[in-house]
């Protein structure tokens, strides 16, 4: 029998870890979250482990009692093992033989080899960063070009932390930094600059000789290679890369219906494919409210009450999103509010 103050510390570590954590976190447990915060209870998980062998110590000994001279000595022990090493192995290994996965290699490579020479790339966010900076830094893919990130970002001689300013201070930063060099600048987000904007798909670059205001989508061969690689492919099975897998589509459908450069099509089946997302939809349908008009029908068309394509949904902030819109349109379409609304949220 263990100790009294042994099993309360091994009790109070593990309830500490787990409601402690949750009360003091107060995040939306939605797939995002999951991703993001799953190795916060892994002092819980070691906890949990040590009651679990424990309790196999137990009854390893029971059984070694109870079959003494009937079983060879260690035969439970060598048997119990093996059968937990080998069921683990077994469970786990789909999902950790990643031999073959070169998702975030891909991605990587088509951002950087789709830079023009000595070009100037900023980064936000840890699906960009990881696989960019790696390339970049460690392999040496693409010596002649400058990876930044929001953690640090120098501009004349002087280290900044994006992370840690304002909006308006941030991008007066940026302006100085893109004026400190005469050579491109592109980014993916959190990046609040008051020139004109050049829409690569994957990115985004500074245009300074355009009116500020202005945007246009640019086409690249190389990230159009890698969209139609998108198009050809199912839903990545790791949950990081089926999240920046959705993202990417939404990404494409919005540089799709750039390139497009003509109306969309009301019916939802008839959207291009990069479209046909929840992400697609929910983007698409803020730019047809913005334009005002008759946009009610044709969003509510477009995000209809289904829960399969509202189960798409990477974080909290997307189904409050589409909820919102289907209460926007539902309220402009018929008067009243969208009875669904109230039941999701």
């Amino acid at each position: 029998v263990l100790p009294g103050r042994i099993c309360a510390f091994l009790v109070l570590g593990f309830l500490g870890n787990t409601l402690v954590l949750i009360g003091l976190l107060g995040f939306d447990y939605d797939e995002l979250h999951r991703s993001l915060f799953r190795v916060y209870p892994l002092i819980a998980y070691a906890l949990f482990a040590v009651w679990v062998a424990l309790g196999l110590q137990r009854c390893l000994a029971f059984c070694a009692t109870r079959f003494a001279g009937r079983v060879a000595p260690g035969m439970f022990t060598a048997a119990a093992a093996a059968v937990l090493v080998g069921g683990t192995w077994l469970a786990h290994l789909p999902g950790n033989n990643r031999h073959a996965d070169r998702w975030a290699e891909v991605y990587g490579r088509t951002v950087l080899e789709s830079l023009p020479p000595g070009a100037r790339f900023y980064g936000n966010a840890d699906t960009v960063d990881g696989p960019i900076a790696y390339l970049h830094r460690v392999l040496g893919v693409r010596p002649d070009i400058t990876f930044v990130t929001g953690t640090s970002l120098p501009v004349a001689g002087v280290l900044y932390r994006p992370y840690a300013m304002a909006t308006k201070e941030l991008e007066a930063l940026i302006v100085r930094y893109v004026r400190f060099e005469a050579r491109p600048m592109f980014y993916t987000s959190g990046f609040p600059q008051p020139f004109a904007q050049d829409d690569y798909g994957l990115y985004f670059g500074v245009n300074t000789d355009a009116a500020p205001d202005s945007y246009r989508t640019v086409d690249s061969p190389r990230i159009q290679q890698y969209f139609q690689m998108l198009d050809g492919i199912p839903l990545p099975g790791d949950t990081w890369e089926s999240i920046h897998y959705r993202r990417m589509r939404q990404d494409q459908c919005r540089w799709t219906v750039g390139r497009a450069q003509g109306g969309l099509p009301r019916d939802a089946a008839a959207l291009p494919p990069a479209c046909q997302g929840l992400q697609g939809r929910l983007w698409l349908a803020d730019q047809l409210r913005a334009t005002g008009g008759s946009a009610a029908d044709v969003i509510l068309n477009w995000l209809p009450d289904d829960r399969a394509l509202l189960a798409q949904a990477t974080s909290r902030a997307e189904v409050t999103h589409y909820y919102s819109l289907r209460a926007w349109a539902r309220q402009e379409s018929t008067g009243t509010p969208d009875a669904a609304n109230g039941a999701g949220m």
